[in-house]
């Protein structure tokens, strides 16, 4: 197949439009992810750089949760990203992609994304990690905060689980999930 190098040309200049806004706005183009034209802030924390995205404009927490919540019900597959089946980090990865946010594809890709936050500051949104009770280091499973107790006593997560699909699990306690947490993490500032 040959390309036609003024249409390479054409579809450069089309993209360097695109995001040319985004720099317009005084964001430094290093902080822009290239998929998204999202404008990401660093912030250091300890000896880690970390990255919050701004949230496309108009996007929400409730906007993010209204989605995730809509595909309850879908199937697990391993290794499938939506909109039939998920497994857990396509699950998450879907859902922030129709937000206009990339995340990465594994749960330890997603670890790496945004900024940490402590399990009393939660919001809905935030994203949480599990993993194996005896290694908890290896991230294994990601969910999304959908709603934090008030009283500081847990959250309950929306997430595709491999025996049920996508559901909504309750975060109280002794139990599964509690010998299983990691962290959570906060993706955007629009939360």
């Amino acid at each position: 197949m040959k390309i036609n190098p003024s249409f390479f040309v054409a579809l450069c200049v089309a993209t360097v439009v695109a995001v040319f806004p985004v720099f317009a706005d005084g964001v430094d183009p290093s902080h822009v992810d290239a998929t998204t034209g999202a404008a990401r802030s660093e912030l250091a924390q300890g000896s880690e750089t970390e990255r919050l995205d701004a949230a496309p404009q108009g996007v929400s927490a409730s906007d993010l949760l209204t989605e995730a919540l809509r595909l309850v019900g879908r199937r697990y597959r391993l290794g499938e990203m939506g909109p039939a089946a998920f497994d857990c980090s396509g699950f998450t990865g879907y859902v922030y992609a129709r937000m206009g946010m990339t995340l990465g594809r594994s749960s330890r890709d997603q670890y790496a994304e945004g900024v940490r936050v402590a399990e009393g500051e939660l919001r809905p949104g935030d994203l949480v990690f599990f993993g194996h009770a005896d290694r908890q280091e290896a991230i294994n499973h990601v969910g999304i905060v959908s709603e934090v107790d008030p009283e500081g006593r847990g959250f309950r997560f929306v997430h595709a689980s491999s025996s049920r699909g996508v559901t909504v699990d309750a975060y109280h306690g002794p139990g599964y999930f509690r010998s299983r947490f990691v962290c959570a993490r906060r993706i955007f500032v629009g939360q």
